[in-house]
């Protein structure tokens, strides 16, 4: 996230633990959902169709989700890791 402010610098939210209810500006909530909508268990063996990210923000800003391909096996943390990777590097 980063502020309407000219000189804003860029925030990274952590991912809410799991049963945890997103907290203005401090976490965003994985969901994974099926091709119904239905929530579905990241542990399990189905992929989502859509993912879906829910926060609770204290004001107006410029957000962004950036998505990285890494090889199997992929994990949540990973794959937040290397989304903030390129996001560092792409707002120096």
């Amino acid at each position: 996230m980063r502020g309407d402010d000219p000189d804003a610098v860029l925030q990274l939210f952590q991912v809410c633990a799991p049963g945890m209810i997103p907290v203005a500006d401090e976490c965003v909530r994985v969901l994974w959902l099926d091709e119904n909508g239905l929530v579905l268990d990241q542990m399990g063996l189905i992929d989502p169709t859509v993912l879906r990210f829910e926060g609770l923000v204290g004001h107006f800003s410029t957000y962004s989700i950036v998505a990285v391909a890494v090889p199997e096996p992929t994990s949540l943390s990973l794959l937040i890791l290397g989304a903030a990777a390129l996001l560092r590097r792409r707002h120096r």
